[in-house]
């Protein structure tokens, strides 16, 4: 399954550690409580956000 997370106008992949950082998230094994997975880090990490 692929997300879509819309920033400027625009919706992008977030697949890789770069694009999750660009999207103001975090890499994780396992998103804290609070927080919401955006997307993937690959390497079985999900990218983690407010």
């Amino acid at each position: 399954m692929k997300t879509l997370f819309l920033c400027a106008g625009f919706t992008q992949f977030i697949n890789n550690p770069g694009a999750c950082l660009r999207a103001q998230g975090f890499c994780s094994r396992r998103c804290p409580e609070g927080l919401r997975r955006i997307g993937s880090c690959g390497f079985g990490l999900s990218c983690c956000r407010r």
